[in-house]
Formats: structure tokens, C-alpha cells, sequence
């Protein structure tokens, strides 16, 4: 039986990833750097 719920899992899955970089950076002292997390894909204009 599919769980009812997966899109609020996914969220909070989301969540949950989003606040522990978060808290890396700030634990680190780090910036957050666009250039390392761009995507690989190139986008279609």
C-alpha cells in the first residue's frame, strides 16, 4: 500500500538536508559557493 504522505516526506527529507549544510557553514565559518553546487546538465536556452 503507497504511503499517503510522500510529498510531505520529501519535504521534510529536503528540509532536513537544507539545515544540516546550514549548519556546517555556519559551524565551519563557510560561505555558501554557487560555482561548486551548479549543476553539471547545461541548460538550453
Amino acid at each position: 500500500r503507497p504511503h499517503p504522505k510522500l510529498n510531505k516526506v520529501a519535504m521534510v527529507a529536503c528540509m532536513n538536508k537544507t539545515l544540516k549544510c546550514l549548519l556546517s557553514m555556519i559551524k565551519h565559518h563557510e560561505k555558501y559557493h554557487y560555482r561548486y553546487t551548479d549543476s553539471m546538465v547545461p541548460v538550453k536556452a
